[in-house]
C-alpha cells in the first residue's frame, strides 16, 4: 500500500497567520495568566488550565462535528469534579 504525499506551501498568508496566532496569542494568554495569578489564588488559576482540553474537545464536537464517545463525556465530568474538589472551601 502506498501512502499519500503531503504537499505544504509556506505562503505569505500562512506564515503571517502562524506568526499572528503564535505571538499575539502567547502575549494575550501570558498577560491574562499573570493578571489572574495576582488577583486569584494560585491553586484555582492552575487547576482551571485543566479545562482547556475539555473545551477543545467540546468545540471540536460542536463546531467541527468530531465524534466524542460516552467515555469522553464521562472524562469531562471527572475533570470538572476534580476541579471542584480542589477549589472547594472546607
Amino acid at each position: 500500500m502506498r501512502g499519500n504525499t503531503l504537499e505544504f506551501n509556506f505562503s505569505t498568508q500562512y506564515v503571517s497567520a502562524l506568526l499572528y496566532s503564535s505571538i499575539i496569542g502567547l502575549a494575550m494568554c501570558s498577560t491574562i495568566w499573570l493578571i489572574l495569578i495576582r488577583k486569584r489564588e494560585t491553586i484555582s488559576v492552575t487547576t482551571s488550565s485543566l479545562i482547556v482540553p475539555v473545551v477543545a474537545a467540546m468545540l471540536g464536537w460542536i463546531l467541527l462535528g468530531e465524534n466524542n464517545s460516552p467515555l469522553s463525556f464521562l472524562s469531562f465530568v471527572l475533570v470538572f469534579m476534580g476541579i471542584y474538589l480542589v477549589n472547594r472551601k472546607t
